[in-house]
């Protein structure tokens, strides 16, 4: 019986490896694509006065509802955090520059 290797990862059936990379290339489009929109944004409501702390608290409504349509209306709790914790700290950054 030969050992296996288990330094070496098996290669995936060439269907399931392409597949993976087009959900991949298109979850860093949609990545991309919302920060570049989520600067503007933040840009924008920042020259309208509006604090920092407003914005973040409808930004993380903002991601639940859209993930509660994503799924169908059904919240998808376990994602939910994770989005917002991450759009905000991109908004905090956002928020902070003076460019």
């Amino acid at each position: 019986m030969p050992e296996s290797d288990s330094t070496q990862p098996r290669p995936l059936p060439d269907d399931l490896e392409r597949a993976l990379e087009q959900a991949s290339g298109r979850t860093l489009q949609s990545l991309a694509a919302l920060r570049r929109a989520l600067r503007q944004h933040v840009r924008s409501e920042k020259s309208h006065g509006i604090p920092l702390a407003e914005l973040e608290t409808e930004l993380r409504a903002l991601v639940t509802r859209s993930e509660a349509r994503a799924a169908d209306g059904s919240p998808n709790d376990a994602g939910c955090g994770s989005l917002s914790d991450q759009v905000v700290k991109w908004s905090e950054t956002y928020f902070k520059q003076t460019d």
